[in-house]
């Protein structure tokens, strides 16, 4: 019995405390900080894998990173918007593209979504 008026009012509850939050700000910056998270993880994404390319001697341009990575790549092709999306910053591929443009450039994943070498971060850790 208990129960019955137990639910309504963690339900009011939980509408009460998401209206103040969201009078003074609060989830509005939380939500703004983590858009802002998402951008500059693509653009960060973007400068590793055109400095990768560049390193590895091909020119970072959409055509060659389509024609390169369907070649190594078994499953769906990418197509040529979408390798300009890469390189632009305005996306970043699934996982298992991620894996097979790390493969096909010799660095570890982590390096080109991150920015870092995993190998690097574990010796200065260690």
């Amino acid at each position: 019995m208990a129960l019955q008026f137990l639910i309504p009012l963690c339900f009011e509850l939980s509408r009460f405390i998401l209206f103040i939050l969201l009078g003074c700000g609060y989830l509005y910056w939380w939500g703004s900080v983590t858009v802002m998270d998402k951008m500059t993880q693509k653009l960060q994404f973007a400068d590793q894998l055109k400095v990768t390319m560049q390193a590895k001697g091909y020119a970072p341009k959409a055509s060659i990173l389509e024609r390169e990575f369907n070649l190594r790549y078994f499953g769906k092709p990418i197509t040529l918007h979408a390798a300009g999306k890469w390189l632009r910053g305005e996306a970043i591929p699934h996982n298992d593209k991620v894996v097979k443009l790390a493969k096909w450039l010799e660095v570890q994943p982590a390096n080109l979504v991150y920015g870092l070498d995993l190998r690097d971060e574990i010796d200065r850790l260690s």
